[in-house]
């Protein structure tokens, strides 16, 4: 199962591995982009969109955007979210993933995400 599933209806599934490896910061910044995809109406979007791997991607930055502003505001370092993203996100999960960027270019898109 992956970390974080989230459902049209607000609803999140939390996999074994969401507790077992990340530090509560880490926690905090995915768990907010999953909620971030809802709060920012993304399903929805993404229903009306032509499927383009740019609409989608755009979405993971938005919803990137959303943990780092989250955590960030209840005290977090961002460092935490680059720290969930290169070490806990397997590279290979996004490998042919048309709407995740690679690992790489999401931590470095962390420092454009307005505080």
């Amino acid at each position: 199962m992956p970390l974080v599933v989230t459902c049209p209806d607000g609803t999140l599934y939390l996999g074994e591995q969401f507790f077992a490896d990340m530090t509560p910061g880490e926690r905090v910044f995915v768990a907010a982009h999953e909620i971030g995809h809802n709060e920012l109406n993304h399903l929805a979007k993404s229903w009306n969109s032509d499927g383009s791997s740019e609409f989608a991607r755009g979405q993971e930055d938005e919803s990137d955007c959303f943990g780092v502003k989250a955590m960030t505001d209840l005290g977090y370092n961002i460092a935490e979210a680059r720290s969930a993203l290169s070490e806990r996100i397997p590279e290979e999960l996004h490998e042919g993933d048309y709407s995740h960027r690679p690992v790489a270019e999401r931590v470095a898109n962390l420092d454009l995400c307005p505080l």
